[in-house]
């Protein structure tokens, strides 16, 4: 859905046709997850839409891939884009709070003070 309104919207501002008698070319599409949730999970994985289907079938396949984006993960990416680099760690200051016992509303509060004292995410938060 989130793909089908992307392409709506670029056919719009690029004032293009799709009910022509011309094929529209159109960008390719990339389809990327990032994944910061708490089970392991390796730092990229990919995922085949054709695997999602009730009853597969040939001529849809599209791949989507996983990038895990808890802190330690990744750290190629996280040194090219600083802003994923500082969500990553306020994420993980949170969770850091959270295990030394904070209520969730002190443990963002704390991470929050954490990263603007870092220098990290300032401008975000």
């Amino acid at each position: 859905m989130y793909f089908a309104r992307e392409y709506e919207g670029w056919l719009a501002k690029n004032e293009k046709d799709i009910y022509g008698r011309k094929q529209v070319k159109i960008p390719t599409p990339g389809f990327y997850v990032f994944y910061n949730g708490e089970d392991p999970m390796p730092e990229r994985r990919e995922y085949h839409l054709m695997d999602a289907f009730e009853h597969p079938a040939t001529g849809y396949e599209w791949t989507a891939y996983l990038i895990n984006i808890n802190a330690g993960n990744n750290i190629k990416l996280m040194k090219q884009c600083e802003p994923l680099f500082g969500y990553s760690k306020l994420i993980d200051y949170i969770r850091e709070n959270q295990r030394n016992g904070c209520s969730i509303e002190n443990a963002v509060r704390s991470a929050i003070d954490q990263c603007i004292d870092e220098n990290i995410l300032k401008s975000y938060l």
